[in-house]
């Protein structure tokens, strides 16, 4: 990893490391520079990342210090203020690197660049042009990022800020998308993806009362769009601008599978239940019948799901997702410990296959559960535990729990019903991890 440059922003609270490194795209080299931040955790904020194309400099330069002043504006923002999350666009006062104009940033989740890594948690904020932000905050993030994909070549969109690309607003980004007819509701917390033909939306149960009170104000025959970006881990990103006749996305390899969109769009009153591609998201035709079913599903919180996907047809299947799915500190006096998680692939073939962010927030919701359900457990139960997940693109992982010793305690009995019942991550190919638990003070020795 590059040497970075380390600077004390504010003394003891928060830091900022500055890499010079390069990107490769299209065969062309551009020299970079990544700002770090070191201390956002302690606000219960995640730590952020802002890469730009740079010239290599030996000391801080000016766009490094912009960098700083923004890390320290966000440190210092109030509690109660908008959460730093995915999805959540920044407009500035001020011109921000480079740009001609008052522009803004949105926010990601961080990659890594070839000897530079990242948090697990980190958030990267990706700066727009001023005429861009406007779009992002009326139709969503995910349709800007998706075109500088397009414009980048690169998929599903580049982390880096060049100020001397063009901006990809379009004259007729006000009026000219079908989004600026009906009511949107932005849920950037959210996932969509489209997985062999079925539309996954993600959501987090937290966001159920704000959507219930905007379906409750809609007509019963009214449109209603979702913006709910795209998962971090796609094979295909969809990608519209005004004028655009036919379906466009930016790819990874040409595989199909799992394709990101934008939003997703309900449309009633229809003589029959459709969904198709539209723009740069997902469009559901449904039948007046099949919207009040999905309607109060949204409303009250439940899963649903309707037609599975075919050849000539996008399904659709709603997913709540819960606060455990959250990643939080190790209960230190639990009876079951995790004592170690090991990939049975290579680390760097993991980190292309699932964001993340994800996987974090899975391997908490697999330790609390572990953790819940063995609280009782008699100390007579102590053991090690080896929990193996093999994850697939349908979200449907397989999970097996090995003991030692044997025979396994009674109070292991339904754990692994409740572990299959946790929301899985999306990765785009297989990927596989143990887990190692101790009981009451078991070995911590991995199991074969």
């Amino acid at each position: 990893m590059p040497t970075p440059i380390v600077v004390e922003l504010l003394p003891s609270r928060l830091h900022a490391a500055v890499f010079a490194h390069e990107v490769t795209v299209r065969g062309v080299t551009l020299p970079c520079r990544t700002c770090m931040s070191h201390g956002m955790r302690a606000r219960q904020r995640p730590e952020l990342v802002v890469t730009r194309v740079a010239p290599p400099g030996a000391s801080i330069d000016a766009g490094d210090a912009e960098v700083f002043t923004l890390f320290t504006r966000l440190f210092d923002a109030p509690a109660d203020g908008p959460a730093l999350t995915v999805g959540l666009v920044s407009a500035f006062d001020v011109p921000f690197l480079g740009a001609d104009a008052p522009n803004g940033v949105t926010f990601v989740e961080a990659e890594a660049f070839p000897g530079v890594s990242v948090d697990d948690d980190a958030l990267a904020a990706v700066v727009l042009h001023a005429a861009e932000v406007p779009v992002a905050l009326k139709y969503g993030a995910a349709r800007v990022l998706a075109r500088l994909g397009r414009q980048a070549g690169y998929h599903p969109f580049p982390r880096w800020w060049d100020p001397s690309r063009a901006s990809v607003a379009h004259p007729d980004d006000e009026q000219g998308s079908t989004l600026a007819g009906v009511v949107r509701v932005a849920l950037p917390e959210g996932t969509l993806a489209s997985i062999d033909r079925t539309v996954v939306v993600r959501l987090p149960a937290e966001t159920r009362a704000g959507l219930s009170q905007v379906l409750d104000g809609l007509a019963p025959d009214a449109a209603c769009a979702l913006l709910v970006p795209p998962e971090a881990v796609t094979d295909a990103s969809l990608v519209w601008s005004p004028g655009q006749d036919a379906i466009a996305a930016t790819s990874v390899s040409g595989r199909s599978e799992r394709v990101g969109g934008n939003f997703v769009l309900f449309s009633p009153g229809q003589p029959r239940d459709n969904g198709i591609l539209h723009e740069d998201g997902f469009a559901m035709l449904l039948r007046a019948d099949t919207w009040r079913t999905l309607r109060s599903a949204l409303r009250h919180g439940r899963g649903v799901t309707l037609a599975s996907g075919d050849a000539a047809n996008y399904g659709l299947r709603i997913e709540w997702t819960r606060a455990a799915d959250a990643p939080a500190a190790a209960d230190e006096g639990a009876v079951a410990q995790l004592a170690r998680v090991v990939f049975l692939q290579p680390e760097e073939l993991v980190a292309r296959e699932v964001s993340s962010r994800e996987l974090s927030r899975y391997v908490a919701a697999l330790r609390r559960t572990v953790g819940a359900h063995l609280t009782d457990a008699p100390r007579g139960d102590a053991c090690d535990l080896l929990l193996q997940v093999d994850l697939d693109a349908r979200r449907r992982p397989a999970l097996s729990l090995g003991v030692r010793p044997l025979p396994a305690p009674p109070s292991l009995a339904g754990l692994v019903t409740k572990l299959e019942s946790l929301a899985a991550p999306g990765v785009r190919g297989a990927v596989g991890l143990k887990l190692l638990f101790t009981v009451h003070g078991g070995s911590g020795e991995t199991l074969a």
